[in-house]
This record gives structure tokens, sequence and C-alpha cells, in this order.
């Protein structure tokens, strides 16, 4: 996050896209708060608890929140920076809270593998896109939903389900055609 800060102070690319299940820890949240002040775009897809509050005035309003809770239980932890233009993709095992990240070892790896790396941002890009499941997260405690300009209907988890079917059936279509 000190880098996107960084980046976005000298006129380069910074943003943060994070899909993760909590956020609570005072630190992370201080950084994300201080990242939202120094103008970098931040995107969150968090399942559970989360303390941010958006939309306040110089503080929080570079920072949208999208709620999901869906049919499938996730824990795909997926963490996606600018980097100044040269995007980095990490995963890791820890939601941010105390209790994970103060009294736990927990990892985060960065993903070098570009197919890998597009279907980490396709996930993430579902959960932002969300309309049917999306919630805004903004601390008021409403449960708005995320609506497009043309009202279309998304649902991330449905659509991720669909994507990898298609993709298990082209899959083995082509291993069928190849073994003749």
């Amino acid at each position: 996050m000190k880098n996107e800060i960084k980046n976005k102070k000298i006129g380069k690319p910074a943003y943060i896209k994070i899909k993760i299940n909590h956020i609570t820890d005072p630190i992370m949240v201080s950084k994300l708060y201080e990242a939202s002040q120094a103008g970098v775009d931040i995107d969150l897809v968090v399942r559970g608890n989360c303390s941010l509050v958006t939309d306040v005035p110089g503080f929080s309003d570079n920072i949208r929140i999208h709620g999901i809770i869906d049919r499938y239980l996730e824990h795909s932890r997926i963490f996606i920076f600018a980097a100044g233009g040269e995007e980095k993709v990490f995963i890791g095992s820890a939601d941010w809270m105390p209790r994970n990240l103060d009294n736990r070892i927990e990892v985060v790896t960065p993903i070098y593998d570009v197919r890998i790396k597009k279907e980490m941002k396709r996930i993430v890009e579902y959960g932002l896109n969300d309309t049917l499941q999306g919630r805004i997260v903004n601390g008021s405690g409403e449960n708005n939903f995320w609506q497009t300009e043309d009202n279309t209907v998304f649902r991330s988890q449905e659509a991720l389900y669909n994507y990898y079917l298609a993709e298990n059936v082209n899959n083995n279509q082509s291993l069928n055609e190849n073994l003749k």
C-alpha cells in the first residue's frame, strides 16, 4: 500500500483491488484510509466484517466496498496493485484481522503466471460487478445493492460457476480430440 501511495504522489498508476473475507485490523484499516486520502482508488470485495467507513469527503471517498454473501462459501484472498503500471497480483491465507495478522503465521505470495493472474483478476472483477448479491458496504448498516446505469443484473458466483463449467467442457473436448 505504501508503494501505491508513493506512485499516486508521483503521477504513476495507483490502485488497490482486494477480495477478502474480513477487514478489521486497525493498522490495515488506517493504511487503506491513508491510501484513499492520497487519491489511490480502492475497490474491495469483502464477504464478512469490515471496519471501514466509505464516502467521507477527503478521508475515505476513494474507497468502494462490495459485500457479497451468496450460495457458495468463498475463501479466496486476492490482492491486486497497480504498482506504477506493472500490475502485481498476490494471493494469501489471512483475513485482515488482528487475530490473523498478530497471532498466526500467514502467507502471501505473488502470482507470476499470466494465465493465473488473469483468473485472479477475473474473480475480483466479477465480485466488483455483482449487482444481484453485491451490497454497498459504507458503514451505514443499510443493505443497498450496487446498480448499473442500465440496471444490468449480474451475479458473480453464478457467472464464475458458468465460466468454469464451460472451460471444463472445452478442456475435456480438447483432451478427447487429442486422444483420437
